[in-house]
């Protein structure tokens, strides 16, 4: 049982997402202005695009919601699923940032220790912020056959959510570099559409665990397939970024012999 009501949980999930977005858009007014950058505010309004194929992303980690509050309605039906008011303000804030961080370290050339130290950061966060909105506020959970579920969160599908926006932050990195002023508002339909893509790109093998008939050691098997899947696409990003010089083998100088 949640910790607290279903009222009080939702107005708190409307709260910080509603604060979460108002931030990342001021903060993408001052980049815009200050650097030139408009992608932060792009893929903000993107999000709110990405709003549109949130059933499908429940259908695709098997996530439940309960029956909607009063301050928090049902706005529209897919895929024969509720979706829920509370949900949309928090859409920039687990799609956009971690796209923008990683548009910023490729345009940058950050380390590529400092890209893994925020993605660790940002799943991490994630990760216990679902554990709160789960165990305590009890605004959704997730269904079927899930690996590696900690107290009723996913770090699974955490990981895969990451992902998902950290491949659309590269995606628009290298779309982007023919795109000027209001040529990038050509990316809107695919940042709407292309986060639940990416999504299956990032968790397939979690998605045929939850929805497949599988033994628990398999469940458990797909679930570690996915997080490699996750690795696998994370650590293909960083080859992009500056790295450590590669080592070189010693040259031997030349010695002549000296006459006498």
């Amino acid at each position: 049982m949640p910790a607290i009501s279903q009222t009080a949980a939702t107005v708190v999930g409307l709260a910080l997402g509603i604060l979460s977005a108002i931030a990342l858009t001021v903060w993408g007014v001052y980049e815009w202005r200050r650097k030139g950058r408009c992608q932060l505010l792009v893929l903000v309004a993107g999000s709110a695009v990405g709003t549109l194929t949130s059933p499908g992303l429940d259908l695709v980690a098997h996530v439940k919601l309960p029956p909607p509050v009063a301050v928090s309605p049902n706005v529209y039906r897919l895929f024969e699923l509720d979706e829920s008011l509370w949900v949309f303000p928090t859409y920039p804030l687990f799609l956009a940032l971690p796209a923008y961080l990683t548009f910023v370290a490729l345009d940058e050339q950050w380390p590529r220790r400092k890209l893994w130290i925020w993605v660790v950061s940002i799943i991490a966060s994630d990760f216990m912020g679902e554990i709160f909105l789960i165990r305590v506020a009890g605004i959704y959970w997730y269904a079927g056959q899930q690996p590696f579920l900690v107290f009723g969160a996913s770090p699974m599908w955490e990981t895969a959510m990451v992902t998902a926006s950290m491949l659309m932050g590269a995606l628009l990195h290298f779309l982007g570099r023919r795109l000027h002023g209001a040529a990038w508002l050509l990316t809107l339909p695919v940042i709407g559409s292309g986060f639940m893509g990416f999504l299956v790109v990032a968790g397939w093998p979690g998605m045929i665990a939850v929805h497949g008939e599988a033994s628990r050691p398999m469940v458990a098997a797909l679930g570690l397939a996915s997080l490699a899947c996750c690795a696998a696409i994370l650590y293909m990003i960083s080859l992009h970024l500056s790295g450590p010089q590669p080592l070189r083998a010693p040259t031997a100088k030349a010695h002549t012999a000296e006459p006498g």
